[in-house]
């Protein structure tokens, strides 16, 4: 019961939107996006999904939290198989809330 009243007052993670920007992107193109939590409580946890999948399940896409509000995706050399639905997800003992971007690839 302790723990249900404590998290009652817990703020929930609230995702800043992101996009890869106004032009697809092309083979080989390097690109990357912050997903940022602009207020709430600590820790907060990310994960992201492509296609609603593990985004370690997709070779050349890295991630790495960078301070305790940012987590940042990084694809070295985009292809075919990186185009789709990218979703953060952030959570904290409160809530788990996601915010997706589609990355759009030329030739595909």
């Amino acid at each position: 019961l302790a723990n249900n009243l404590l998290n009652c007052f817990v703020v929930p993670p609230k995702i800043a939107s992101f996009d890869f920007g106004d032009t697809p992107a092309s083979f080989a193109d390097t690109v990357s996006v912050s997903c940022i939590v602009s207020s709430g409580d600590f820790p907060i946890d990310f994960k992201w999904y492509i296609n609603n999948k593990p985004i370690s399940e997709v070779a050349g896409i890295s991630t790495a939290k960078m301070g305790k509000r940012n987590s940042v995706m990084n694809i070295d050399s985009v292809n075919g198989k990186h185009a789709g639905n990218y979703t953060c997800q952030a959570s904290n003992s409160a809530m788990t809330v996601n915010y997706t971007a589609v990355l759009i690839v030329n030739g595909i």
